[in-house]
């Protein structure tokens, strides 16, 4: 599921490059969250 739409938005990043900016910054939001909910994992499984 998560490579599916990981694969939609570099198509779609491709297919319209006046939204490239915008979902340049979504992607990076994405893998900022994915990266805080592993680290809180991690965190969570010392404790």
């Amino acid at each position: 599921e998560l490579e599916e739409s990981k694969y939609g938005d570099v198509i779609s990043s491709l297919t319209g490059p006046i939204h490239k900016k915008s979902q340049i910054q979504k992607l990076w939001l994405r893998s900022r969250c994915c990266m805080l909910e592993t680290l809180h994992k991690i965190v969570q499984k010392r404790n």
